[in-house]
């Protein structure tokens, strides 16, 4: 019988004891993902109006932070 414990590493990103080249791999893609979602939140963000944005909870500050994109 075997067991397999896992090491939570504070400050760590989850899975970072993944390590070598497959953790650094797998964190790119994920990052790149994520990135490329936030561009397509972002796009149809600025297709909204400023009233809408407003009543979705958008402060000013954060309209014109969308506007520039």
């Amino acid at each position: 019988m075997t067991a397999t414990t896992y090491t939570n590493i504070p400050g760590a990103k989850p899975g970072a004891s993944f390590g070598g080249w497959l953790g650094r791999f797998f964190w790119r893609m994920i990052e790149a993902q994520e990135k490329a979602a936030q561009v397509r939140i972002a796009r149809h963000f600025r297709g909204m109006d400023d009233e809408y944005l407003t009543k979705l909870g958008y402060l000013p500050a954060d309209i014109a932070r969308v506007r520039r994109g």
